[in-house]
């Protein structure tokens, strides 16, 4: 029975000993903990090198947060400091060298350039007959929701503004005393700052009149309690993934009970704002940006979202005066596929429009790392009479 690889995160390094004495480092229990989309916890014994490997769950995206720690085997009361270090996967680099060479290009480059010569004229003169003016490439960033965030959304309401880590974290500075002062002194437009005599600190949206309109706090999705507002002037801004700030949200009065339930029903505003804050990892409000001695607290590379191609599906009837032109120069991308015991597998798709020859490219990875590249041809045929 074959068995199917798939794509393993890993994490490599080494734990040293930071006595003088060079205690041996057998024996030393390593844990890890990762913020990703979920948190997870992993457990692994170093070598008699010192060496450790965590093989993580899969993980796709931005670099994600991982929390290191190295201790003694329990029952062990000696305490001693370890240097942990974790290996950078680095891509080799190429020396490559063209050498240009002069040949005549064979029957089927020439058909390949011929088609795409045909496939611009066609554009052209769809373009000409319905008005189209072609853009050049326009490049459209956006950010997956997960499932907590999108809830958030419907409920209450699409973010107006978002304040993203790295822009906190660049405005942070050495006497920063938490996520209050860099907003007091960073977006003072945007959010001001009330700050009150015993020391209290309360945040408002700059949006309409802040005496009749008031401002709730959110974190990771959940409404704070009256409780927990003094603890959001303090927060650590290195646990602060982005700030969103909701301007006029909807449902605001039921909002406003659900902070503050003594107020009666006709008093509570029907107008107001929110401030929500997503931490990494969802380690929420408490959570502290300062490791445990002992710790090391850093990020490692995971995969690459998958990239996503626009596939039309024509699997139901189309009305005339809803049809339009396909004109992909790329209809289909399977970014991944497995074959079966026989070593067989199969993708289907809809091709476009463009009648002529088009290019299949398939590029294999075995189990063993040996690689395999084929090009093939087919053709498409004009359908009608």
């Amino acid at each position: 029975m074959r068995k199917t690889i798939s794509p393993v995160n890993l994490a490599e390094g080494s734990a040293r000993s930071a006595n003088r004495d060079k205690e041996p480092v057998q024996g030393i229990e390593m844990t890890m903990a990762t913020f990703g989309e979920n948190i997870s916890y992993y457990s692994h014994k170093v070598d008699s090198m010192g060496r450790f490997h965590f093989l993580l769950d899969d993980s796709y995206g931005p670099q994600m947060r991982i929390l290191l720690n190295a201790k003694k085997p329990d029952g062990t009361k000696k305490k001693s400091n370890y240097n942990l270090s974790l290996d950078r996967f680095r891509a080799p680099e190429v020396d490559y060298k063209p050498k240009p060479s002069i040949r005549q290009l064979d029957p089927v480059d020439l058909e390949v350039l011929a088609s795409k010569e045909r496939r611009d004229e066609t554009a052209a003169v769809f373009d000409s007959l319905y008005g189209v003016t072609q853009l050049e490439e326009v490049v459209v960033e956006d950010y997956r929701l997960r499932p907590e965030r999108k809830e958030a959304y419907q409920e209450y309401g699409e973010p107006d503004v978002v304040i993203k880590s790295d822009d906190i974290r660049q405005k942070e500075k050495k006497w920063s005393y938490g996520l209050y002062s860099i907003l007091l002194f960073n977006y003072p437009d945007q959010i001001p700052i009330e700050r009150f005599p015993d020391g209290f600190m309360l945040a408002h949206i700059k949006a309409g009149n802040p005496s009749r309109e008031t401002t709730l706090l959110m974190v990771d999705g959940r409404l704070l309690t009256k409780g927990e507002y003094e603890a959001i002037p303090h927060m650590p801004p290195g646990i602060v993934e982005d700030i969103e700030l909701v301007k006029y949200a909807r449902f605001f009065g039921k909002h406003y009970l659900t902070v503050f339930p003594e107020t009666h029903p006709l008093d509570a505003p029907t107008v107001g704002h929110i401030i929500s804050v997503y931490t990494k990892g969802r380690v929420g409000i408490y959570a502290t940006d300062r490791p445990a001695p002992g710790t090391l607290d850093t990020t490692i590379d995971v995969f690459s979202p998958v990239k996503e191609f626009y596939a039309p599906r024509y699997d139901r009837p189309v009305l005339p005066d809803s049809q339009k032109t396909d004109l992909r120069s790329l209809v289909h991308w399977a970014p991944s596929l497995s074959t079966d015991e026989n070593g067989k597998a199969s993708s289907s798709f809809y091709n476009g429009d463009i009648t002529g020859d088009y290019l299949i490219i398939v590029e294999a990875i075995s189990e063993d790392g040996r690689i395999g590249h084929e090009e093939k041809i087919y053709c498409v045929g004009d359908e009608s009479p």
